[in-house]
């Protein structure tokens, strides 16, 4: 099973960019929102697109029964922001 954090779907870009200009940044730059991230960013949809692939690989086969989170160490830092 996947545990995807933030992922710069289209969904989230748009309500990051919301949350940026309540906050007064111009929508563009809603990245700065993420900067206390230990990455500094969201995961593309792509990188979660690719430990999917790799899960369902023979080079997985030994994995069983296992949760992966892949959330850039937001987890592992023990505070969302």
């Amino acid at each position: 099973m996947i545990n995807p954090g933030l992922t710069a779907t289209d969904r989230l870009v748009s309500l990051m960019k919301q949350n940026a200009e309540a906050r007064g940044i111009e929508p563009e730059n809603w990245r700065q929102l993420t900067g206390d991230m230990p990455f500094g960013r969201p995961a593309e949809p792509a990188e979660v697109a690719d430990l999917a692939v790799f899960l369902a690989s023979e080079r997985a086969a030994y994995m069983s029964g296992t949760v992966v989170t892949i959330d850039g160490g937001l987890s592992a830092r023990g505070k969302l922001f």
